[in-house]
């Protein structure tokens, strides 16, 4: 004979349960709002002309901790390897030090841009007006290997990174250029 659970408990566990996914809905919803900070309606436009290579011997210096490139087309493969891939990234910093990540203009993004070199312009779209900002143009190879408790996992080591801290005047609908990245 199985006892009937408690009606008052089987309610007061209901509205535990319906808390607990009002808050973690209300928790949550503000990271689904997106990754970019909405430039408005009057975008400017923010140009930064990046321009860098790598070479192969590189990215196999960057392998040799974990066993280096020679051993990771063999069974069973430990570590696999990407290309060198290219990321140029810009954030508006808060005057309380926050970082707003701003979208690249339509067509423009470089983000995992495969290759040995690249020559380009990245642009990026942003609110009007003077800001802080943070711009970042970054080359790594994406390491991935199996983690018996985490599955796989993707790590990325850096070949090149370079960063500037700058203040710019964006004004409404237009553009501003500023100064690229160069760097081997």
């Amino acid at each position: 004979m199985t006892a009937e659970p408690n009606p008052l408990y089987r309610r007061f566990s209901a509205r535990i349960l319906a808390t607990l996914l009002v808050l973690a809905a209300a928790w949550l919803l503000p990271g689904c709002a997106g990754l970019y900070l909405d430039p408005g309606p009057q975008a400017a436009r923010l140009e930064v002309p990046v321009k860098g290579q790598v070479t192969p011997e590189q990215r196999a210096m960057a392998a040799a901790p974990f066993g280096g490139l020679e051993w990771a087309n063999f069974p069973p493969r430990y570590n696999r390897y990407s290309e060198p891939l290219w990321d140029a990234q810009a954030f508006i910093i808060s005057p309380e030090g926050g970082y707003y990540q701003l979208p690249p203009a339509p067509g423009t993004a470089i983000q995992e841009q495969e290759g040995y070199a690249v020559d380009t312009t990245a642009q990026f779209l942003a609110p009007p007006g003077r800001h802080r900002l943070r711009v970042v143009f970054t080359c790594s190879v994406r390491r991935t290997y199996m983690d018996h408790l985490a599955g796989e996992v993707h790590e990325y080591l850096y070949l090149l990174a370079r960063e500037r801290i700058l203040d710019v005047d964006l004004p409404p609908s237009g553009s501003a250029t500023v100064d690229g990245f160069t760097g081997r």
